[in-house]
Parts: C-alpha cells; structure tokens; sequence
C-alpha cells in the first residue's frame, strides 16, 4: 500500500511560510523580562512573562549599531522585530531590530506616531527643502546663552567666515518651557529676515532632546521662507526638528561649518583667479602694444603729408578714370541714340508710305463707287418724294411725282406711263 508522506524539512518550511506570511507575527513589538542573555557576537535572549511563558529572541550584531538600548538580565523591555523558524531545527525565534525600556517605550511610541503623521502631510518631503546660501550676510542662532553650542558656534563662524553678522537669539533648550520658548525663538529669527537660521544645542540624554520634538517647531520651521540648519545632540541623535530643517548637521561646531564658507579657501580661490586675471591683462596689453606699434610704423603715422599726397593723386587718378569711363559711355550711348534714331525715322517713313499708299487706294475706291461719278458719265437717279431711290418699276405708280438728280441739278416729273 502507497502511503503519501512529507518529510520534517517540508513540515518546517510550510510552518516557517506560515509564521513569516502572518503580517501581524512579521513586524511585531513584544514586552517580556529578560531572563537570560548570552553575548557571542550575537546576543542571544530569553524573554518571559510573568506566567512563566518564554520566547527565544536573538539580536544579530548587524542591528547592534541601531539598537536604541542594550538589554539586560530582569529589565523589563520592549522587543521590536519578526518570528522566523530555523527549519533544521524546527524552531522559532524573534529576530529582534530595535528595543527600549518598557517605560521609555510609550513615549517613543507617541513620538513614532507624530513622525508618521507629520511625514504623511508631506512635511519632511525633500521637494520642500530650501537651499543653503554660499555666502551668507548674516547668520541668526537659535540656543542657550549659556550653552558650549553658542561658543562652539559662533567660533567656527568667526575663524571660517569673519564678515557674517551673528543675530543670536537666547533660549532655553530643555525642560517644560523650552518648546514655546524656541518656537518664539525661531518665529522672531524669521522674521529678522537673515540668510540661514541655526537652531541647535549640545549633546545629552535622549530625555534632553524632547522640546525638539515639538509639533509647533516643527510647522513652524516648516512654513519658514528662511533656510535652517539643525544642530541637536550628539551625531547618532535624531528629533523631528532633524527630519524638517532644510539641511541637519551632526553638531553645533558642523553647522556652523555648513553654514559658511572657509575665508581661507576664498582668498586661496581669489588669488587663484586674481592670477589668471593677471595673465589674462597683460596677454591683452601685450596683444595691444604690438597692435599699436604695427600702427605706428605705418606711412600714415609716419609721413602723414605724403600719405595724404598719395591719397589725393589716387582720388584724382580714379576721377580722371571715372571722367573717362563716363565720356566713352555717353559717346557710345550717343552713338546708339543715334543709330535707332535713324531707325526709327526709316521705319516711320516706311509706315507712312505703306499708310499714304493704303489710302489712296481706300479713296479710288470710294471714288469708283461714289454715285456723283456715274453722274458725270450721263447716269441719273430716279428718287421717290422721300428721297429713296428707285430700283423696280414696281415701286411706283403712275401720277406718282420722282425726283430725277442729274449731275447738275435735280428734275421733278410726273409718271404718265409705264412701259
């Protein structure tokens, strides 16, 4: 009989597909004691409830660098990560990412949530990020008067960039009344319309930190029109503040370094280009000093008279030219004017004679059919009282009276007889 069967390997994997495709088991936050901790690279962890339930954990020393808090033995902590399966083994695990003290968890929960909120409005968008100016007029400083980050700041100013005016504006960087002092801070920066804002203050404890997680401050660098560097804490320390300012630095002494150019290195790059300025004058100088002696040696400047001498003979020379030119065209126009003068003429007697011919002609022949020449030769012309003439006996009647024109004079007759 075939039995279908599948081995440990597939139980495990199908189980390891199960766990790791179950969304709520793939980024999961889990609080527990630790009971046990094993450092070989990778810190090896039990965690346990206070019903005695355990959970193995494991926190690889790729994460160690990003792990917020490292734990230890009874502290009670918030474990972030998954549940894999190693299949050889069949077994289950939390790989853990991050982890904190319970206590500190909540707050850090509430912290994540206004990030998210606020990213989603679009208010860390890069899109949204100002230019810091290369040359900055003036540098207003947002800190504690009586913090190291105003020294810090406004010495690396003045050794990098001596011709910045400094705007500082004082305020308290920690406790209760820090985040309405810095947002008033900042709002009063704005509007002294300076070119870059830095708003920052030394290192300290996470807890240190908070009024630069105000949601006020952070709208309100948000909507600023002037660009602003953030300088809070330690380099590996992150706020709100950080995420919206137009460009962070990792301390105070940095952001007075991205906020300014080095003095030396523009004098360096001055000189540079005030050498190649150099270079470039004289090329011309000398460019022009050879152009001028060229001009110089010319027989205009050295023998103006003569120059003008020859000038004129040339100007002489060619009006003798053009004179002599123009003669030989207007005798040779005259010559033609001439010839189709006489052209012409022939043709118009030619055309006169034909014309003079055509009409006589034209007159011989009116006079061939002029009814006064059939008169002189003894003809008449028998015309009725209307003065139409005659053709057919049929047209008159007799006892009509006729009009008889002869060549001298006209007769009036009465028909008498027809024949």
């Amino acid at each position: 009989m075939d039995i279908q069967f599948i081995t440990v390997r597939d139980v495990n994997e199908r189980i390891k597909y199960l766990i790791e495709s179950d969304n709520g088991l793939n980024n999961v936050v889990v609080k527990g004691e630790v009971s046990s901790l094993t450092n070989r690279g990778h810190i090896y962890l039990a965690i346990k409830d206070q019903d005695g339930s355990t959970l193995k954990a494991v926190i690889f020393k790729g994460y160690l660098p990003y792990v917020k808090y490292e734990p230890k033995i009874g502290d009670e902590v918030l474990f972030y990560g998954s549940i894999e399966v190693y299949v050889p083994s069949g077994s289950y695990q939390l790989i853990v990412r991050d982890c904190m003290l319970f206590g500190e968890g909540q707050r850090l929960i509430e912290l994540e949530k206004l990030r998210k909120k606020l990213q989603s409005e679009g208010l860390f968008d890069e899109s949204h990020k100002l230019k810091i100016p290369k040359y900055p007029k003036t540098i207003a400083v947002i800190t504690a008067r009586s913090g190291a980050a105003i020294h810090d700041i406004t010495k690396n100013i003045l050794k990098r960039y001596p011709v910045a005016e400094i705007l500082f504006f004082n305020t308290s960087v920690q406790g209760e009344k820090a985040p309405s002092e810095i947002n008033n801070a900042l709002v009063m920066a704005i509007n002294a319309r300076p070119s870059v804002i830095i708003l920052g203050r030394g290192g300290g404890d996470k807890e240190d930190l908070n009024a630069f997680n105000d949601e006020t401050i952070v709208r309100t660098i948000y909507k600023s029109d002037i660009p602003i560097i953030s300088a809070v804490g330690h380099e590996s320390d992150y706020t709100l503040v950080d995420y919206v300012s137009d460009l962070r630095a990792s301390t105070p002494t940095d952001a007075a370094i991205k906020a300014t150019p080095n003095m030396h290195d523009i004098l360096l790059s001055l000189n540079d280009k005030k050498t190649i300025l150099d270079t470039n004058i004289n090329k011309l100088l000398n460019d022009y000093q050879y152009r001028l002696n060229l001009l110089k040696n010319r027989q205009f400047f050295k023998e103006p008279n003569s120059y003008l001498t020859n000038v004129s003979n040339h100007l002489n020379e060619n009006k003798r030219i053009l004179f002599e030119s123009l003669n030989k065209k207007i005798v040779s126009f005259e010559h033609q004017i001439n010839i189709l003068n006489e052209r012409l003429n022939s043709k118009i007697k030619f055309s006169l004679s034909t014309r003079i011919s055509s009409l006589n002609s034209l007159k011989n022949q009116l006079l061939a059919i002029n009814p006064k020449s059939l008169l002189n030769k003894g003809y008449s012309i028998a015309m009725n009282m209307d003065n139409r003439i005659i053709t057919s006996m049929d047209e008159i009647n007799i006892n009509d009276t006729l009009k008889i024109v002869l060549k001298d004079g006209t007769i009036v007759s009465k028909i008498i007889k027809k024949e």
